[in-house]
């Protein structure tokens, strides 16, 4: 049985990936990822940082990939959501 990595370490890993390259594809998380634990522990992390970090997750059309960007400057937030 292979070890688990902690769920605080996969967001961690993830959102430093994704605060990296500003744009990371949903899909291309999970290219190389062959253990089934592996990926639920990845989603989990993904859910995490959505909900609770602030992360964006964003789909341009139905069935669309999914981009994942990291989360808008405080300032930046608020402009967003009193503009138009």
């Amino acid at each position: 049985k292979e070890e688990e990595t902690p769920l605080q370490v996969l967001v961690e890993q993830i959102g430093d990936l994704i605060r990296s390259r500003e744009e990371v594809y949903f899909t291309h998380l999970f290219d190389a990822e062959t253990s089934r634990s592996r990926i639920i522990g990845m989603f989990l992390a993904l859910l995490e940082l959505v909900r609770h970090h602030g992360f964006r997750a964003e789909q341009q059309s139905d069935y669309g990939e999914i981009v994942l960007r990291p989360p808008l400057p405080a300032g930046a937030a608020a402009e967003v959501t009193t503009s138009g």
